[in-house]
């Protein structure tokens, strides 16, 4: 969004947030998005829930994006992003937590 202001320029934007990223205030979720650690952490923590209610502690994204209310657009990289740094891991059947997010973004 903030790179739709026509006052900003868009490499000064990439040079903030990637400082911001480098102090660990901001991660980059694909390559269109920048989420806060705080918001991460809900968003995360929202998803462990969801599979942790699961019969098979699996991860349905199309459930997370229903909780959470974001768009489509946002949650297929956001799952990829979890699954990048480690917290999970998909497999044939699905996706599901390696960890518990409180102790990975939380620390």
């Amino acid at each position: 969004m903030l790179l739709r202001d026509r006052s900003l320029r868009r490499d000064q934007m990439l040079r903030v947030f990637e400082r911001l990223q480098r102090m660990g205030n901001l991660h980059a979720v694909g390559a269109e998005y920048f989420i806060q650690t705080t918001h991460l952490l809900e968003l995360a923590v929202q998803a462990w829930d969801l599979a942790q209610a699961d019969p098979n502690k699996r991860l349905n994204v199309k459930e997370l994006r229903e909780r959470t209310g974001i768009s489509r657009h946002l949650s297929v990289p956001l799952v990829e992003y979890f699954d990048q740094i480690g917290l999970t891991r998909r497999d044939e059947i699905g996706r599901h937590f390696r960890r518990d997010p409180r102790l990975v973004f939380d620390g």
